[in-house]
């Protein structure tokens, strides 16, 4: 299980340094139900069963993610940052 962290944290890695995914910066966050909405960090579909987080930048781009997507996401984009 501990690989699957390690592995899904370099994939969220290798979409924030190719600009797929945006760096932690001011942004708005709102969770609601999924609704099948594919995943900016895992482009798994996000359903009705979990919590789909909302991430909107202060551009108007927006992003849909898992809850430990979300997580990685910051993780990953807060240490890209410090580096």
């Amino acid at each position: 299980m501990q690989s699957e962290r390690h592995a899904h944290l370099d994939a969220v890695r290798a979409r924030i340094i190719s600009d797929r995914l945006p760096h932690a910066e001011e942004y708005g966050i709102l969770g609601r139900t999924g609704d099948g909405t594919p995943c900016a960090c895992c482009d798994k579909p996000i359903i009705s069963a979990q919590r789909l987080y909302k991430v909107e930048l202060s551009d108007g781009r927006a992003f849909s993610m898992h809850l430990d997507c979300y997580d990685n996401w910051r993780q990953e984009s807060l240490s890209i940052q410090q580096a």
